[in-house]
């Protein structure tokens, strides 16, 4: 395959993709082409605006600070609006859990509801859902017997991510159960 041969001492002529001028530049070694004829226009195609958006939280209409590919374009008109639309937390480490579920509920394709795996443990009773045995509140996540979120019908075979579908477990138990069935929620009457 030839390549054709650009002379770095002779000017090229574009024009400008703003305003539609021709330019001349020398093409100096390999790399991208210049598409502006001066930084004014570099600097008007920057700060152009291209469509305006309600905000996600009070539905006023506002024009998003980066519009451009590449970039997510805001969703709310100002701070006072941002904190509403996010989402708390009890700690960081209950951030990062959330994400995964959701991460792995959406690779999945099935439902997500978002909740505190505390929540769970509280409803049932801090009762393993597959021996029935009691779980100790106080061990963390390197002991065998410390809790675990069980889901009863796996998210790889079918089950969502829902608080129906959750239920409180050791890390032993739900580490043999694996993918396979066993355990159902049980019922307090």
């Amino acid at each position: 395959m030839a390549t054709a041969f650009i002379c770095e001492e002779c000017p090229r002529t574009l024009d400008c993709i703003v305003c539609g001028k021709p330019f001349q530049f020398f093409k100096a070694g390999r790399g991208r082409l210049p598409r502006f004829c001066s930084k004014q226009c570099k600097d008007k195609r920057s700060a152009r605006v291209l469509y305006s958006i309600p905000c996600s939280t009070c539905g006023t209409m506002f024009k998003p600070r980066r519009p451009f590919k590449g970039s997510r374009p805001q969703t709310q008109c100002s701070l006072a609006c941002r904190p509403q639309c996010k989402r708390t937390y009890s700690s960081p480490a209950e951030q990062r859990r959330q994400e995964g579920h959701r991460r792995r509920a959406v690779k999945r394709a099935v439902t997500y509801e978002a909740f505190e795996v505390e929540e769970i443990y509280e409803r049932d009773g801090w009762r393993c859902g597959i021996c029935s045995k009691p779980v100790n509140p106080k061990l963390k996540y390197p002991h065998y017997m410390s809790a675990s979120l069980d889901h009863i019908v796996p998210l790889s075979k079918g089950g969502a991510h829902v608080r129906s579908n959750a239920q409180c477990s050791h890390w032993i138990c739900n580490s043999r159960k694996t993918d396979g069935p066993g355990g159902q929620l049980l019922l307090f009457g």
